[in-house]
């Protein structure tokens, strides 16, 4: 397969994907909105706006990364910055429990204190699932030799 014929397949699977995850946020906006309307607030706005943000990008990424259709092959640095991401919003989120500072729940609401939890989670994931990908290219090379 010529790196013409690659690229177009990239788009083409990106494309997909794209379509799946609109789809996916729609129906998230949808469900929010369903149980905004028949019980409710369930979160406070930042953290209602974060989770409809962050759970369709978890999508859009897991299977662009799971279907070789990610944008590039940058190396695996920019993963390590990923993971030192999720590490340093870990950390934030640990000192503030520690403090006393985080509650998952307030006034019936799910808090933003939680915020750094969430994209720690989302960053170390992102990183691991691209280094994963890259160490699974890097045997299929090395059977290639």
């Amino acid at each position: 397969m010529s790196e013409r014929e690659y690229d177009e397949y990239q788009l083409q699977q990106r494309q997909k994907i794209a379509m799946r995850t609109l789809l996916l946020t729609l129906a998230l906006i949808l469900a929010d909105g369903i149980v905004r309307t028949g019980w409710g607030e369930w979160a406070e706005p930042m953290m209602e706006a974060l989770l409809l943000i962050v759970l369709p990008t978890l999508y859009f990424l897991t299977l662009a990364i799971c279907k070789n259709a990610y944008f590039g092959r940058s190396g695996s640095w920019l993963s390590w910055v990923y993971l030192a991401l999720g590490a340093l919003f870990l950390g934030e989120f640990l000192f503030s429990w520690a403090a006393g500072r985080v509650a998952f729940v307030e006034g019936g609401l799910l808090s933003i204190s939680i915020q750094p939890l969430v994209m720690g989670v989302f960053f170390c994931y992102i990183a691991g699932l691209s280094l994963v990908r890259r160490g699974i290219e890097r045997r299929r090379e090395q059977r290639e030799e």
